[in-house]
């Protein structure tokens, strides 16, 4: 008789959590999807996901009013495009380059540059470079290794034995792996070691898509927990979330894009170097280590030139102790012109020799 009525009282307990637990979880729903002034703090999509790891922090920051959602005419196969024609890839500036050799450089907004004299205005301003070479620069913001790779497949057929410059800075990795960011964006599946690219994922309007796929949070209350610093051991936390589970997939996913951009440039015999740009010794644990470590030991194994960024900054006439705002903008966190006056040069001479 004891064992019952334990037994049934246990069950009576689980009962009472589990509608407890319900009630709470729809309770916070009501107030999380409010337009309570009070209960703004909560609709902050980082205590909820990682913007490295989850497309539900990109979902939640459209559904929030923290992003527009992206282009309003999004492009079918980029998502978003740069200083090109949305239709042919051609570059706005390939008019300019005549009887000269082009330059293509490839990537996200390290590349595009933020507030700095960029890559081209340096190096079509050097005369040394300019007498035989043009420089075009592809460079997207917020673009992944995913979308860098399209648009460089799209694009080549233009040029006439260009040198290609493919610049990966090294949170691109993380966005290879999201099928959405702050707009929508094509995005590649491993299936038996090959790359299957997504197939209408790109909806030509961008509210029907974050209606038709909304955030996949099975309970906001839990994911506050293990989003919440301070309450789990990291440890833990890092395991709840998938964190390492995760990374081997994105290490797995972007080995075989680059993999495939270098297929791609080695049988069109054409000349290139990939640059790798690190956020410089970031306090961030996040932005720095694992990521650059597996591009350069990547691009060792399979013989694929690189310049390294960071290497170039303790190679700099003028460092001596380093102070980050040397190299990389305090207010929009890209770097400075003189950093990318170093990055041009390195380019400069591995082209010229």
């Amino acid at each position: 008789m004891k064992l019952k009525s334990h037994l049934k009282n246990l069950i009576l307990l689980a009962i009472s959590l589990s509608i407890g637990f319900f009630t709470a979880e729809f309770a916070y729903r009501i107030i999380l999807y409010s337009n309570l002034k009070q209960f703004e703090h909560l609709r902050d999509p980082r205590l909820y996901d990682d913007s490295f790891y989850g497309d539900d922090y990109w979902k939640l920051a459209y559904l929030f009013g923290n992003t527009a959602g992206g282009a309003k005419v999004p492009h079918e196969t980029l998502g978003w495009i740069g200083e090109f024609d949305r239709n042919t890839y051609l570059h706005n500036d390939e008019p300019q380059i005549k009887d000269k050799r082009p330059v293509l450089l490839y990537g996200d907004s390290f590349a595009q540059c933020v507030g700095a004299t960029c890559f081209q205005e340096i190096l079509n301003n050097d005369s040394s470079f300019s007498k035989a070479h043009h420089f075009l620069n592809y460079g997207v913001g917020g673009y992944g290794v995913d979308q860098i790779y399209l648009l460089m497949q799209k694009s080549l057929d233009h040029f006439e034995k260009p040198f290609v410059i493919v610049s990966i800075m090294t949170t691109d990795i993380d966005r290879s792996y999201l099928k959405v960011r702050d707009g929508q964006k094509p995005f590649f599946t491993l299936e038996k070691g090959q790359l299957k690219l997504s197939k209408d994922s790109i909806y030509s309007n961008p509210a029907e898509y974050f209606e038709q796929n909304p955030p996949q949070i099975r309970s906001y209350l839990y994911r506050r927990l293990i989003y919440a610093e301070n309450l789990i051991p990291e440890v833990i936390r890092s395991r709840l979330r998938g964190k390492w589970k995760a990374m081997r997939n994105k290490k797995e996913l972007n080995k075989e894009i680059i993999l495939n951009m270098k297929k791609e440039l080695d049988s069109r015999n054409y000349d290139y170097v990939f640059v790798i740009f690190n956020q410089l010794l970031s306090p961030d644990p996040e932005k720095r280590g694992w990521r650059d470590a597996f591009l350069a030991n990547l691009f060792e194994e399979n013989n694929i030139p690189y310049i390294r960024s960071k290497e170039l900054i303790t190679q700099d006439s003028t460092f001596t102790r380093y102070d980050k705002h040397n190299y990389i903008d305090a207010d929009n966190g890209h770097p400075t012109t003189h950093f990318n006056k170093l990055v041009s040069e390195e380019i400069k001479r591995v082209i010229l020799n």
